[in-house]
């Protein structure tokens, strides 16, 4: 009897999907044995539910980091500018592509929140001005989604000629992840 009921176990555990916040090394080694049956989409299900895990272990960083010349139309969806150098009467816009940060998931629904603050820093590490909470992000939808960019407008008029970094940061709404980038810049 004991043993129909672990057979029993066993094969409902390999008929069931994966659960939300599958270890991400058990998830590889379902995804890898798909992979070798050419089951290529239950590969795929068990490669995102080992991302998931990995995901929200990561610690929040920041990728594609540039200066764009005009408003993106999507995640990776951008033209980089050429230079760092600005008019002083020009919006500065920025991309970036966040990682790491924490999505929850309640019901059918995953959602993250993300906010960022920014300073101005002068050539001698002065930091001129800038402000909380600049920017807030929140996202819900019935997908995990790791595809997801922001998107700065600084108008920043009245600088004078030099040379400056913005400093961004963003904190996880979700968790205490934050993490900070610079990105130096000039006024011509």
């Amino acid at each position: 009897m004991r043993k129909a009921a672990l057979a029993l176990i066993a094969v409902s555990l390999m008929f069931a999907g994966p659960a939300w916040g599958a270890d991400a090394a058990t998830a590889m080694t379902k995804a890898n044995a798909s992979y070798i049956k050419g089951d290529y989409v239950e590969t795929i299900a068990g490669l995102r539910e080992a991302l998931i895990d990995v995901w929200n272990k990561a610690p929040l960083t920041v990728q594609n980091i540039c200066f764009v010349t005009e408003q993106p139309e999507a995640y990776g969806m951008y033209t980089p500018r050429t230079e760092a150098a600005f008019d002083a009467v020009d919006p500065i816009l920025l991309y970036c592509e966040p990682v790491g940060y924490t999505v929850v998931k309640s019901g059918d629904f995953y959602s993250f929140a993300v906010a960022a603050d920014f300073s101005v820093v002068d050539e001698k590490g002065q930091v001129l001005g800038g402000q909380q909470n600049f920017g807030s992000w929140d996202m819900k939808g019935r997908a995990f989604n790791t595809e997801f960019m922001m998107y700065f407008t600084f108008n920043l008029k009245g600088l004078p000629s030099g040379n400056y970094k913005l400093q961004v940061t963003l904190h996880d709404r979700n968790s205490d992840k934050k993490t900070s980038f610079e990105q130096p810049f000039a006024i011509r």
